[in-house]
Protein backbone atom coordinates (compact mmCIF):
# COMPACT_ATOMS: atom_id res chain seq x y z
CA UNK A 1 0.00 0.00 0.00
CA UNK A 2 1.32 3.46 -0.81
CA UNK A 3 2.10 6.17 1.72
CA UNK A 4 -0.95 8.33 1.01
CA UNK A 5 -3.43 5.48 1.39
CA UNK A 6 -1.66 4.27 4.52
CA UNK A 7 -2.06 7.66 6.11
CA UNK A 8 -5.77 7.87 5.37
CA UNK A 9 -6.27 4.21 6.31
CA UNK A 10 -4.74 4.82 9.73
CA UNK A 11 -7.17 7.65 10.41
CA UNK A 12 -10.21 5.85 9.05
CA UNK A 13 -9.40 2.61 10.84
CA UNK A 14 -9.22 4.41 14.14
CA UNK A 15 -12.52 6.12 13.45
CA UNK A 16 -14.48 3.10 12.18
CA UNK A 17 -16.68 3.17 9.10
CA UNK A 18 -16.92 6.97 9.13
CA UNK A 19 -14.78 9.73 10.52
CA UNK A 20 -15.37 10.72 14.13
CA UNK A 21 -15.25 14.40 15.02
CA UNK A 22 -12.03 14.05 16.97
CA UNK A 23 -10.35 12.65 13.83
CA UNK A 24 -11.21 15.55 11.55
CA UNK A 25 -8.19 17.64 12.56
CA UNK A 26 -5.81 14.75 12.01
CA UNK A 27 -7.37 14.01 8.61
CA UNK A 28 -7.07 17.67 7.67
CA UNK A 29 -3.39 17.66 8.60
CA UNK A 30 -2.70 14.54 6.53
CA UNK A 31 -4.63 15.94 3.60
CA UNK A 32 -2.75 19.26 3.82
CA UNK A 33 0.58 17.43 3.69
CA UNK A 34 -0.37 15.58 0.51
CA UNK A 35 -1.99 18.68 -1.04
CA UNK A 36 1.29 20.31 -2.03
CA UNK A 37 -0.24 23.16 -4.06
CA UNK A 38 -2.83 23.88 -1.33
CA UNK A 39 -5.70 23.67 -3.80
CA UNK A 40 -7.98 21.78 -1.42
CA UNK A 41 -7.87 18.72 -3.68
CA UNK A 42 -5.46 15.88 -4.35
CA UNK A 43 -4.58 15.90 -8.02
CA UNK A 44 -3.03 12.90 -9.78
CA UNK A 45 0.58 13.92 -9.20
CA UNK A 46 -0.13 14.44 -5.49
CA UNK A 47 -1.65 10.98 -5.05
CA UNK A 48 0.92 8.22 -4.52
CA UNK A 49 -1.32 5.35 -5.63
CA UNK A 50 -1.94 3.87 -9.06
CA UNK A 51 -4.06 5.39 -11.82
CA UNK A 52 -6.71 2.70 -11.28
CA UNK A 53 -6.90 3.51 -7.57
CA UNK A 54 -7.14 7.22 -8.31
CA UNK A 55 -10.01 6.69 -10.75
CA UNK A 56 -11.83 4.38 -8.35
CA UNK A 57 -11.81 7.05 -5.63
CA UNK A 58 -12.58 9.93 -8.02
CA UNK A 59 -16.31 9.13 -8.24
CA UNK A 60 -17.29 12.31 -10.08
CA UNK A 61 -14.43 11.92 -12.58
CA UNK A 62 -13.22 15.50 -12.13
CA UNK A 63 -9.60 14.32 -11.85
CA UNK A 64 -9.18 15.49 -8.27
CA UNK A 65 -9.84 13.86 -4.93
CA UNK A 66 -11.62 15.42 -1.97
CA UNK A 67 -11.46 14.30 1.62
CA UNK A 68 -15.08 13.19 1.34
CA UNK A 69 -14.31 10.98 -1.68
CA UNK A 70 -11.47 9.31 0.17
CA UNK A 71 -13.65 8.73 3.22
CA UNK A 72 -16.46 7.17 1.16
CA UNK A 73 -14.31 5.17 -1.25
CA UNK A 74 -15.13 1.45 -1.48
CA UNK A 75 -11.48 0.86 -2.34
CA UNK A 76 -10.33 2.47 0.90
CA UNK A 77 -12.97 0.56 2.86
CA UNK A 78 -11.67 -2.73 1.47
CA UNK A 79 -8.16 -1.74 2.46
CA UNK A 80 -9.39 -1.08 6.00
CA UNK A 81 -11.04 -4.49 6.07
CA UNK A 82 -7.74 -6.11 5.13
CA UNK A 83 -5.93 -4.15 7.82
CA UNK A 84 -8.46 -5.29 10.41
CA UNK A 85 -8.03 -8.88 9.32
CA UNK A 86 -4.26 -8.61 9.63
CA UNK A 87 -4.50 -6.87 13.00
CA UNK A 88 -4.08 -10.08 14.99
CA UNK A 89 -2.51 -10.52 18.40
CA UNK A 90 1.16 -11.58 18.34
CA UNK A 91 1.91 -15.26 18.71
CA UNK A 92 2.51 -16.50 22.20
CA UNK A 93 6.13 -17.11 23.10
CA UNK A 94 7.10 -20.74 22.53
CA UNK A 95 9.22 -22.39 25.21
CA UNK A 96 12.47 -23.67 23.67
CA UNK A 97 12.08 -27.14 25.17
CA UNK A 98 8.49 -27.38 23.95
CA UNK A 99 9.68 -26.43 20.47
CA UNK A 100 12.47 -29.00 20.69
CA UNK A 101 9.96 -31.68 21.72
CA UNK A 102 7.73 -30.90 18.74
CA UNK A 103 10.68 -31.11 16.36
CA UNK A 104 11.74 -34.44 17.81
CA UNK A 105 8.20 -35.74 17.46
CA UNK A 106 8.23 -34.88 13.76
CA UNK A 107 11.36 -36.82 12.77
CA UNK A 108 9.60 -39.79 11.14
CA UNK A 109 10.17 -38.38 7.67
CA UNK A 110 13.96 -38.73 8.17
CA UNK A 111 13.78 -42.29 9.52
CA UNK A 112 14.41 -44.06 6.22
CA UNK A 113 14.46 -47.60 7.61
CA UNK A 114 11.63 -46.91 10.08
CA UNK A 115 13.55 -48.27 13.07
CA UNK A 116 12.56 -45.40 15.34
CA UNK A 117 16.04 -43.84 15.19
CA UNK A 118 17.49 -41.13 12.95
CA UNK A 119 21.20 -41.41 12.34
CA UNK A 120 23.49 -38.81 10.82
CA UNK A 121 23.43 -40.81 7.59
CA UNK A 122 19.63 -40.48 7.43
CA UNK A 123 19.56 -36.83 8.52
CA UNK A 124 19.04 -34.36 5.63
CA UNK A 125 19.18 -31.13 7.60
CA UNK A 126 21.94 -28.90 8.94
CA UNK A 127 24.57 -30.36 11.26
CA UNK A 128 23.87 -27.66 13.84
CA UNK A 129 20.20 -28.68 13.93
CA UNK A 130 21.16 -32.34 14.43
CA UNK A 131 23.38 -31.45 17.36
CA UNK A 132 20.59 -29.42 18.95
CA UNK A 133 18.12 -32.31 18.63
CA UNK A 134 20.64 -34.89 19.86
CA UNK A 135 19.95 -34.06 23.50
CA UNK A 136 21.93 -36.94 24.98
CA UNK A 137 24.81 -36.49 22.51
CA UNK A 138 24.99 -40.12 21.39
CA UNK A 139 24.92 -39.35 17.66
CA UNK A 140 21.38 -40.67 17.16
CA UNK A 141 17.95 -39.02 17.39
CA UNK A 142 15.69 -41.45 19.18
CA UNK A 143 13.27 -42.02 22.06
CA UNK A 144 16.00 -41.23 24.59
CA UNK A 145 16.19 -37.67 23.27
CA UNK A 146 12.42 -37.31 23.38
CA UNK A 147 12.26 -38.65 26.93
CA UNK A 148 15.02 -36.29 28.06
CA UNK A 149 13.11 -33.29 26.72
CA UNK A 150 9.85 -34.51 28.28
CA UNK A 151 11.57 -34.77 31.60
CA UNK A 152 12.81 -31.20 31.29
CA UNK A 153 9.31 -30.08 30.47
CA UNK A 154 8.15 -31.55 33.80
CA UNK A 155 5.12 -33.33 32.36
CA UNK A 156 4.02 -30.43 30.15
CA UNK A 157 1.95 -31.85 27.27
CA UNK A 158 3.77 -32.03 23.93
CA UNK A 159 1.88 -30.65 20.94
CA UNK A 160 0.99 -33.24 18.36
CA UNK A 161 3.09 -33.24 15.21
CA UNK A 162 1.60 -32.06 11.94
CA UNK A 163 1.81 -34.94 9.46
CA UNK A 164 3.25 -34.40 6.01
CA UNK A 165 0.77 -33.58 3.24
CA UNK A 166 1.33 -34.28 -0.45
CA UNK A 167 -0.72 -31.26 -1.50
CA UNK A 168 -2.57 -28.28 -0.03
CA UNK A 169 -5.98 -28.73 1.59
CA UNK A 170 -9.26 -27.38 0.28
CA UNK A 171 -10.57 -24.10 1.66
CA UNK A 172 -12.38 -24.02 5.01
CA UNK A 173 -15.84 -23.62 3.50
CA UNK A 174 -15.27 -26.57 1.15
CA UNK A 175 -14.03 -28.75 4.02
CA UNK A 176 -17.11 -27.95 6.06
CA UNK A 177 -19.41 -28.50 3.08
CA UNK A 178 -17.98 -31.94 2.44
CA UNK A 179 -17.34 -33.21 5.95
CA UNK A 180 -19.65 -31.40 8.40
CA UNK A 181 -22.45 -33.99 8.45
CA UNK A 182 -24.45 -32.40 11.28
CA UNK A 183 -24.02 -28.89 9.79
CA UNK A 184 -22.96 -27.30 13.09
CA UNK A 185 -20.09 -25.36 11.51
CA UNK A 186 -17.37 -27.56 13.06
CA UNK A 187 -15.71 -30.90 12.38
CA UNK A 188 -15.73 -33.71 14.92
CA UNK A 189 -13.04 -36.35 15.00
CA UNK A 190 -15.46 -38.84 13.45
CA UNK A 191 -16.36 -36.46 10.61
CA UNK A 192 -12.70 -35.82 9.80
CA UNK A 193 -11.48 -39.40 10.21
CA UNK A 194 -11.74 -40.56 6.58
CA UNK A 195 -10.35 -37.32 5.16
CA UNK A 196 -6.78 -36.03 5.00
CA UNK A 197 -7.68 -33.75 7.91
CA UNK A 198 -8.01 -36.80 10.15
CA UNK A 199 -4.30 -37.45 10.89
CA UNK A 200 -3.81 -33.73 11.61
CA UNK A 201 -6.79 -33.46 13.95
CA UNK A 202 -4.78 -33.40 17.19
CA UNK A 203 -2.41 -30.77 15.83
CA UNK A 204 -5.27 -28.56 14.69
CA UNK A 205 -7.43 -28.92 17.82
CA UNK A 206 -5.84 -26.06 19.74
CA UNK A 207 -8.43 -25.81 22.53
CA UNK A 208 -8.67 -29.61 22.98
CA UNK A 209 -12.47 -29.66 22.71
CA UNK A 210 -12.39 -32.54 20.19
CA UNK A 211 -13.81 -30.32 17.47
CA UNK A 212 -12.24 -28.18 14.77
CA UNK A 213 -13.90 -24.78 14.42
CA UNK A 214 -13.40 -22.53 11.36
CA UNK A 215 -10.48 -20.67 12.99
CA UNK A 216 -8.66 -23.93 13.75
CA UNK A 217 -9.35 -25.19 10.24
CA UNK A 218 -8.06 -21.93 8.74
CA UNK A 219 -4.84 -22.27 10.72
CA UNK A 220 -4.45 -25.86 9.47
CA UNK A 221 -5.18 -24.95 5.83
CA UNK A 222 -2.68 -22.09 5.95
CA UNK A 223 0.11 -24.08 7.59
CA UNK A 224 -0.28 -27.03 5.22
CA UNK A 225 -0.20 -24.70 2.18
CA UNK A 226 2.93 -22.98 3.50
CA UNK A 227 4.75 -26.25 4.21
CA UNK A 228 3.79 -27.83 0.89
CA UNK A 229 5.01 -24.79 -1.05
CA UNK A 230 8.28 -24.65 0.92
CA UNK A 231 8.91 -28.36 0.40
CA UNK A 232 8.06 -28.35 -3.30
CA UNK A 233 10.13 -25.25 -3.95
CA UNK A 234 13.17 -27.02 -2.53
CA UNK A 235 12.54 -30.08 -4.70
CA UNK A 236 11.87 -28.12 -7.88
CA UNK A 237 8.28 -29.44 -8.10
CA UNK A 238 6.53 -26.37 -6.74
CA UNK A 239 2.84 -25.93 -7.53
CA UNK A 240 0.73 -22.86 -6.93
CA UNK A 241 -2.18 -22.97 -4.50
CA UNK A 242 -5.33 -23.74 -6.48
CA UNK A 243 -7.95 -21.01 -6.14
CA UNK A 244 -11.47 -22.12 -7.22
CA UNK A 245 -12.30 -18.64 -8.44
CA UNK A 246 -15.88 -19.19 -9.60
CA UNK A 247 -16.80 -21.01 -6.39
CA UNK A 248 -15.40 -18.36 -4.04
CA UNK A 249 -16.65 -15.39 -6.06
CA UNK A 250 -20.12 -15.75 -4.55
CA UNK A 251 -21.55 -12.48 -5.83
CA UNK A 252 -20.25 -13.15 -9.33
CA UNK A 253 -18.64 -9.72 -9.71
CA UNK A 254 -15.37 -11.12 -11.04
CA UNK A 255 -13.48 -10.37 -7.81
CA UNK A 256 -12.76 -12.37 -4.67
CA UNK A 257 -13.13 -9.92 -1.81
CA UNK A 258 -11.44 -10.39 1.57
CA UNK A 259 -14.67 -11.76 3.07
CA UNK A 260 -14.96 -14.33 0.24
CA UNK A 261 -11.38 -15.63 0.50
CA UNK A 262 -11.17 -19.15 1.97
CA UNK A 263 -7.52 -19.97 1.40
CA UNK A 264 -4.43 -19.41 3.58
CA UNK A 265 -4.48 -15.92 5.07
CA UNK A 266 -0.83 -15.23 4.20
CA UNK A 267 -1.50 -15.87 0.51
CA UNK A 268 -4.16 -13.20 -0.13
CA UNK A 269 -1.80 -10.17 0.00
CA UNK A 270 0.73 -12.09 -2.08
CA UNK A 271 -1.79 -12.54 -4.91
CA UNK A 272 -3.32 -9.07 -4.46
CA UNK A 273 -0.64 -7.35 -6.48
CA UNK A 274 -2.41 -4.00 -6.86
CA UNK A 275 -3.25 -3.91 -3.14
CA UNK A 276 -6.94 -3.14 -3.63
CA UNK A 277 -8.07 -5.87 -1.18
CA UNK A 278 -9.73 -7.93 -3.92
CA UNK A 279 -8.44 -10.58 -6.33
CA UNK A 280 -9.19 -10.80 -10.04
CA UNK A 281 -8.82 -13.91 -12.18
CA UNK A 282 -5.85 -12.23 -13.86
CA UNK A 283 -4.10 -11.74 -10.51
CA UNK A 284 -4.72 -15.38 -9.62
CA UNK A 285 -3.35 -16.49 -13.00
CA UNK A 286 -0.32 -14.21 -12.60
CA UNK A 287 0.36 -15.67 -9.14
CA UNK A 288 0.09 -19.28 -10.38
CA UNK A 289 2.41 -18.69 -13.31
CA UNK A 290 4.92 -16.76 -11.22
CA UNK A 291 5.15 -19.75 -8.87
CA UNK A 292 5.25 -22.55 -11.44
CA UNK A 293 6.98 -20.91 -14.42
CA UNK A 294 10.68 -21.41 -14.92
CA UNK A 295 11.47 -18.97 -17.71
CA UNK A 296 10.47 -15.32 -17.90
CA UNK A 297 7.86 -16.09 -20.56
CA UNK A 298 6.38 -19.01 -18.59
CA UNK A 299 5.98 -16.76 -15.58
CA UNK A 300 4.60 -13.59 -17.19
CA UNK A 301 3.26 -14.25 -20.71
CA UNK A 302 -0.32 -14.62 -19.51
CA UNK A 303 -1.90 -14.89 -22.97
CA UNK A 304 0.90 -17.08 -24.41
CA UNK A 305 1.46 -14.84 -27.43
CA UNK A 306 5.25 -14.88 -27.05
CA UNK A 307 5.32 -11.28 -25.79
CA UNK A 308 5.30 -9.97 -22.21
CA UNK A 309 3.82 -6.52 -21.79
CA UNK A 310 4.21 -4.21 -18.80
CA UNK A 311 0.59 -4.97 -17.86
CA UNK A 312 1.23 -8.73 -17.89
CA UNK A 313 4.45 -8.29 -15.92
CA UNK A 314 2.60 -6.35 -13.22
CA UNK A 315 5.77 -5.26 -11.44
CA UNK A 316 7.56 -1.91 -11.19
CA UNK A 317 8.25 -0.20 -14.55
CA UNK A 318 11.96 0.07 -13.73
CA UNK A 319 12.19 -3.70 -13.31
CA UNK A 320 10.33 -4.26 -16.59
CA UNK A 321 12.73 -1.95 -18.43
CA UNK A 322 15.67 -4.06 -17.23
CA UNK A 323 14.18 -7.04 -19.08
CA UNK A 324 13.09 -4.98 -22.11
CA UNK A 325 16.65 -4.54 -23.33
CA UNK A 326 15.79 -3.18 -26.79
CA UNK A 327 13.28 -0.71 -25.35
CA UNK A 328 10.36 -1.63 -27.62
CA UNK A 329 7.84 -1.89 -24.76
CA UNK A 330 7.56 -5.69 -24.76
CA UNK A 331 9.84 -8.51 -23.67
CA UNK A 332 10.40 -11.19 -26.32
CA UNK A 333 13.17 -13.52 -27.38
CA UNK A 334 14.87 -10.52 -28.98
CA UNK A 335 15.67 -9.16 -25.51
CA UNK A 336 17.80 -12.13 -24.47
Amino acid sequence: MNHTLLAFAAVMLAAGSSLAQDQEKELAALFATADRDKSGFLERDEFAGSQEQFEAIDTNADRKLTKAELAKSELVRRIFATMRRDDAAPRARVDSDALLARRLAALKRFDANQDGRVTRAEWRGEEAAFRELDVDGNGTLDAADRNAVRKRLADEPVEAALPEFKSALEGVEELLRRLDDDKDGQLTRAEAREHRVGPAFDWADRNRDDRLDPQELQRLVGEVARLVETRDRGSGRVQAYRVPFATWDKDGNGRIEVAEWQGPAYLFPRIDQDRDAALTEREVLRYARSVEGRSFAERFDLNDDGRVTQEEFGGPPDAFRRFDRNGDGVVTGADR
